[in-house]
């Protein structure tokens, strides 16, 4: 079907709730068979993924963390220490997309965050890779820089906080306006 003969990573996405033992079960018998390597598990129920890190079936762990969605930073991120656990690799860099980097979405005035949201989730320690979700050619040439620029400062900080802020607080026009 896709012309492989197997892959270094099988995610098992969007789980809320540890996946049941027959499906765990099943995708063990496909990693034994040398389908895929590492076995990853997402999911929007943060307060799960400390009871999912116990699981050694589970090799990595795929969390939501951008600028506006901090919580992950409280329930997850500050529960693993650096270097003792399952790696940890964060999605919606960008916030669905485009909801960082849209012009209309910004506070008055201010530039776009494009790259930088990639500096913002890369400066916490238990990030070990992000899924940058890149909509135009332009986000995914600038992320390589993101790579280089390393973690932000505490002036990068302040100003991506204050925007978050701002997104945050004025979300529901980003759906309605």
């Amino acid at each position: 079907m896709l012309g492989i003969e197997n892959a270094y990573v099988l995610l098992h996405g969007w789980h809320n709730h540890l996946p049941l033992s027959r499906i765990l079960d099943q995708t063990e018998s496909i990693r034994a068979k040398g389908m895929f390597r590492y076995l990853a598990l997402s999911g929007h129920n943060r307060l799960l993924f400390s009871d999912l890190a116990k699981d050694l079936r589970l090799d990595i762990l795929h969390i939501r963390y951008n600028v506006t969605h901090q919580g992950a930073e409280k329930e997850v991120l500050s529960q693993f220490d650096p270097g003792k656990r399952v790696p940890l690799v964060t999605y919606t860099a960008t916030r669905w997309g485009n909801r960082l980097v849209n012009p209309g979405k910004m506070p008055p005035g201010e530039k776009l965050l494009r790259g930088v949201s990639c500096c913002f989730v890369f400066s916490n320690p238990n990030v070990d890779g992000c899924i940058l979700g890149q909509v135009v050619s332009l986000e995914m040439r600038e992320a390589p820089a993101a790579l280089d620029h390393g973690p932000l400062t505490p002036v990068e900080k302040q100003w991506v906080q204050s925007i978050s802020d701002y997104v945050c607080d004025n979300s529901w026009r980003m759906f309605f306006g």
